[in-house]
């Protein structure tokens, strides 16, 4: 785009007259009066002078047309400047004929006469003297007195452009060289131009990164020196084991952070060498002095002829003469012979603990006591009890049943069968039937009593038929006993023989039995197994031992009575069970007993009381006395039993109450007192506690005479001795004590009674006023409540809407007398009539009415 200053040199100056004319005649009238100002570049307008009308203009025109406005003549400004034109504008010139000039005021010269063509216009004429000032004039032809003139106008020698190129503009360079600018482009950070400070990477204006620069230099690295001077460390160079920096402290052998290596170290002084003193006081010793003597045997109770299995433990530091033995109770002193004493005496000397084995031939029921001596002295011991010889399966006094097989005879292992053989293999369903006699039975002879049944066994098929029997005959095919076979392939038959008519009547002691196994057949008995003879005694008896023609001397106790079970104990006690020579202690003639305390072995110095009599229960109480009271560590207190609702005041009128406590050893002239917190030591009432020894009581205070009254205000309850009131410090105090005025019936000083008045205004009457908003009712806003039972006076009360006898009843009504009945309906109706029931109401009767009864009607 051409530049326009540069190919029109007037444009500019164009450019500049235009915008002055704009803001000159912006609203601006002709005929406004002309304007003084003093400040450069500020538009003036200029006074008006001249004609009151035109040439050639008629009075009459004047009259009968609109005002002729007023020319106006000025410069845009009060300065000019020498180097640029000087431009005028006007207004309202009436044509033709006028002419517009320049006129010096400082030359006193007229310039550049210029005729007017338009009414309205400017013009630029050539730059003016600087120090010249000038004043534009519109003139007519040969006058001089002007039509319009401007304000003068004065030339400066300076330029009236600013840096944009406009006259008067206000544009100029800032410290940047930017014209118009606001020094932004250049300034620092700091706003100062051309500072040259920025902000630094730590946010400082100016800075140069040291602010936020880490130990490595680097701008918010965050790096620092750790307490090692490791740039960016973690205190780990020089830091203890226990992490503590430049504690000095490793790890010992132990794995312990600054340990000595003790905590692991052997008694040697070597980490984890595990050695140790032994019990016996040796570094690295197998130890085993700890070790208590002690005897146990596997088993308490053994069968006769087995032996008894020793476990016994001993110090390793015990006497080379230590040995197991084995005693008879019934005689301690006697050492049972033929014990096989090699295995456990002496006892192995480089052992702690061991076994040994002891063999007896003692009888049944006899005690034995197992002894563990060492030089000569009893270490410990325990008692094991011979039984009865043991059976096929290892149970003293058993009868195999523990581990026979389906035959009965011990730990064969047999079962029986699918055929229900026993021992079978499962093929024996035709096996050919079997009958014996069970032996021993009875007795260990070969004859049988009668007295008891016959026991039978026998074996066969497992599939026989229900027919089968097992029979028993006597000479001449007599039966005497017949019973049938059980299902399976091997069993048991009791055959009674004892009221048998026909053995009865054999005069033989012993008679034979011929017995086999019969099958019914229809009408006739078919024998299918051999036969089996059994000798039996008809006539003989089994004694109480089981044994037939017995003496009952095979199972009589100590007492001589059969099958008591009874033996002697260790005790040598029939039936004991050697408690009548154990000590309190559970050890058997160890002579302790409880003495007076209690104690097992004591000397009755645990219960001894401090007087020396046994369970006296006496003890020196802390006034040092055996059995006293005690009291002496009571401490002095005192505290107020205030009559008043309030702490610590007492009405006037009322006795005042004090809870005291004092040490036992005290003096006897102790006083608890009351006395004027305004006038001390004015006193107002004493009282004389209880005699020492007593420690605890309440202490009743009432005005010293004549008074009888509390005087109103603040007092002092004291504890002291009686000098104490004048001289020296009291004991304890209630301070300060307010006595406020006489009490009401509710307990409040200067109270109206209000406060515990019922709604009746009783004090104390306890009445409230009930839902139905009656004082001490009772109805609770549900309920119908009657008060007796002849003739009823009801209270009533309903929240929701009901009816009584057709009367709408919407809200509660109390205190209302009505009397009446009630008959049952569609729900319940009161008669409120005065009507009398055909039958009274009980009490029964005189119950609720709900109100959900009432809204049925």
């Amino acid at each position: 785009m051409p530049n326009l200053s540069q190919e029109f040199p007037g444009f500019r100056a164009m450019v500049a007259f235009f915008l002055a004319f704009c803001h000159v005649w912006n609203g601006v009238s002709a005929n406004a009066p002309a304007l003084n100002a003093s400040a450069v570049g500020t538009p003036m307008t200029s006074a008006v002078s001249g004609r009151t009308a035109l040439p050639g203009s008629s009075p009459a025109a004047q009259t009968t047309t609109a005002p002729t406005p007023q020319p106006v003549v000025k410069f845009p400004y009060v300065t000019l400047c020498s180097d640029q034109p000087m431009n005028v504008t006007w207004l309202g010139v009436p044509l033709p004929g006028l002419y517009l000039y320049l006129y010096d005021n400082t030359d006193k010269t007229w310039m550049h006469p210029t005729e007017m063509t338009i009414a309205t216009g400017w013009k630029a004429f050539p730059p003016g003297s600087a120090g010249h000032s000038y004043t534009a004039r519109l003139l007519e032809p040969g006058s001089t007195a002007p039509m319009a003139e401007s304000a003068p106008a004065e030339v400066k020698a300076e330029a009236c452009l600013d840096c944009r190129g406009m006259p008067h503009g206000g544009a100029s360079e800032d410290a940047c060289g930017v014209c118009g600018g606001n020094n932004s482009t250049c300034s620092g950070c700091d706003g100062i131009p051309n500072s040259g400070k920025v902000v630094d990477e730590c946010g400082v204006c100016g800075g140069s990164n040291q602010t936020c620069a880490g130990c490595d230099g680097v701008p918010n690295s965050g790096g620092t020196f750790d307490a090692c001077g490791i740039c960016g460390g973690k205190n780990e160079t020089c830091a203890g084991c226990d992490g503590v920096v430049n504690s000095g402290k490793h790890v010992d052998g132990c794995g312990v952070c600054g340990g000595d290596n003790s905590t692991c170290a052997g008694c040697d002084g070597i980490p984890f060498s595990g050695s140790a003193v032994d019990s016996c006081g040796v570094c690295g010793g197998a130890g085993g002095c700890e070790v208590a003597y002690a005897v146990s045997a596997e088993r308490l109770s053994v069968c006769k002829g087995q032996p008894i299995v020793v476990h016994w433990a001993a110090p390793i530091n015990r006497s080379l003469a230590s040995s197991v033995w084995l005693l008879d109770l019934q005689d301690p002193r006697h050492f049972l012979p033929g014990l096989g004493y090699s295995s456990c005496s002496p006892l192995h000397s480089s052992s702690t603990r061991g076994v040994c084995k002891l063999s007896t031939d003692a009888a049944p029921k006899k005690s034995l006591r197992v002894v563990l001596t060492s030089n000569g002295a009893t270490q410990a011991s325990i008692d094991v009890l011979i039984r009865e010889s043991a059976d096929g399966c290892g149970v003293c006094g058993g009868n195999n049943s523990t581990c026979a097989g389906c035959d009965n005879i011990p730990n064969s292992g047999k079962t029986i069968d699918a055929c229900g053989t026993c021992g079978g293999n499962d093929n024996t369903c035709d096996d050919p039937f079997v009958i014996q006699a069970v032996s021993g039975s009875q007795s260990v002879s070969s004859e049988f009593c009668t007295q008891t049944p016959l026991l039978l066994n026998w074996t066969g098929p497992s599939n026989h038929t229900e027919n089968v029997f097992a029979a028993c005959f006597i000479a001449g095919g007599f039966a005497v006993g017949i019973i049938q076979v059980e299902n399976g392939s091997s069993g048991t038959v009791a055959m009674n023989l004892r009221d048998n008519v026909k053995l009865r009547q054999r005069p033989d002691s012993v008679v034979t039995l011929s017995c086999h196994i019969i099958e019914l057949r229809g009408s006739a008995a078919a024998q299918i197994s051999a036969t089996k003879t059994i000798s039996v005694m008809p006539r003989a008896k089994i004694d109480s031992c089981g044994v037939c023609n017995g003496t009952n001397s095979t199972c009589l106790g100590c007492d001589n009575v059969p099958m008591s079970g009874k033996i002697v104990d260790a005790c040598g006690q029939c039936g004991g069970d050697n408690s009548t020579c154990t000590g309190c202690d559970g050890v058997l003639f160890s002579g302790s007993t409880n003495d007076a305390c209690g104690v097992c072995g004591g000397d009755n110095s645990t219960c001894v009381g401090c007087d020396g009599i046994v369970n006296s229960g006496k003890v020196i109480d802390d006034c040092g006395d055996c059995g006293g009271p005690g009291g002496c560590g009571v401490s002095f207190t005192l505290s107020l039993l205030a009559s008043s609702r309030l702490e610590r005041q007492v009405c006037s009128g009322s006795r005042i109450s004090a809870k005291w406590s004092a040490p036992a050893n005290r003096s006897s002239s102790v006083i608890v007192a009351v006395q004027s917190a305004a006038s001390r030591p004015n006193l107002l009432g004493i009282c004389e506690i209880d005699e020492p020894p007593v420690t605890h009581g309440i202490c009743v205070l009432t005005p010293q005479a004549p008074a009888t009254a509390w005087p109103q205000g603040v007092v002092d309850l004291l504890m002291c001795l009686e000098n104490c009131i004048t001289d020296g410090a009291p004991l304890a105090t209630v301070s300060p004590v307010t006595i406020g005025p006489p009490a009401d019936a509710c307990g409040a000083c200067g109270g109206d009674g209000l406060s515990c008045a019922g709604c009746d205004g009783v004090p104390n009457s306890g009445k409230a006023v009930d839902s139905c908003g009656v004082c001490g009712g009772h109805c609770d806003g549900k309920h119908l409540f009657f008060n007796s039972v002849s003739r009823f006076q009801m209270h009533w009360c309903e929240v929701a809407p009901f009816k009584l006898n057709s009367m709408a009843c919407d809200r509660c009504i109390s205190n209302r007398a009505r009397y009446g009945t009630l008959a049952p309906s569609h729900g319940w109706e009161a008669n409120l009539q005065g009507l009398t029931a055909p039958n009274p109401m009980d009490s029964s009767h005189s119950a609720q009415w709900h109100d959900q009864n009432c809204r049925d009607q």
